[in-house]
């Protein structure tokens, strides 16, 4: 016996199974975010972190890898909602941040560990320059979410 919250009168014959197959219907084709511990899902898909890089599953199956958490999760949104330009922009800024970032990291390691004064001069260099690529695009990467439209 359930009590309707609109009209307050009881119902005997509600369905339960009828209800959850309804939302779960709906939770596949919404952007509906839900965070349980180590995973994230949006809609169809599951954002997982595994040794740094998120990915996203869909039924088992990997799908793409990213750096960052919200390029998976704009990603994982543009892609139910058809969005497959700004998806792909996603996922394109998403691969050069990672490349200007372990640039970065291996530029500066060697401007750490080199003993000549040329060399340490030229990681420097070349840190610097990397960390401006990085910013440059991490600052493109969060216009370009802003963009998703949520439907």
């Amino acid at each position: 016996m359930v009590i309707s919250t609109m009209s307050k009168k009881t119902k005997n014959n509600v369905s339960v199974t009828k209800i959850k197959n309804f939302l779960e219907e709906k939770s596949n084709n919404l952007p509906v975010v839900s965070i349980n511990g180590a995973h994230v899902k949006v809609g169809k898909y599951y954002c997982l972190e595994r040794n740094g890089v998120w990915e996203v599953y869909d039924n088992g199956t990997l799908i793409n890898s990213f750096t960052l958490r919200k390029s998976a999760l704009a990603w994982a949104v543009a892609s139910l909602q058809g969005q497959t330009t700004d998806a792909q922009q996603v996922e394109a800024y998403d691969m050069k941040f990672n490349r200007y970032s372990n640039d970065s990291y291996l530029f500066h390691e060697r401007y750490k560990t080199a003993t000549d004064d040329f060399r340490k001069e030229l990681m420097y260099i070349r840190w610097e320059e990397s960390e401006y690529h990085k910013n440059s695009i991490r600052d493109r990467l969060d216009e370009s979410i802003k963009k998703i439209q949520i439907n």
